[in-house]
């Protein structure tokens, strides 16, 4: 996938210098995917992804993206990916539908 891919599967960064959101949630998932968009997919990430969430009800969003926004889930938020992975499905719902 290239930068312009992602670039076009984002729902809140779309290329801006600075987030325009106000709503903590909605800013940090601009910070998620602006990060994404510059650095790419991680295959340790998906790995990790693959391991946790065995039924992925999201199939619109790139893998790499769920991966990453897991990852950041299971270290600031959660006491792993196992826990993280539970809420990343509500998170995806919430603010990916």
């Amino acid at each position: 996938m290239t930068k312009e891919d992602r670039l076009r599967s984002c729902r809140y960064y779309k290329g801006e210098a600075e987030s325009p959101f106000t709503d903590e949630n909605k800013d940090a998932l601009w910070e998620y995917e602006a990060f994404w968009v510059s650095a790419g997919d991680s295959q340790d990430t998906i790995s990790e992804y693959r391991a946790y969430v065995k039924n992925d009800k999201h199939p619109n969003i790139p893998i790499g993206l769920k991966a990453l926004l897991l990852n950041r889930m299971s270290r600031m938020c959660y006491g792993g990916a196992l826990e993280a992975s539970a809420h990343l499905i509500d998170l995806l719902n919430e603010y990916y539908k």
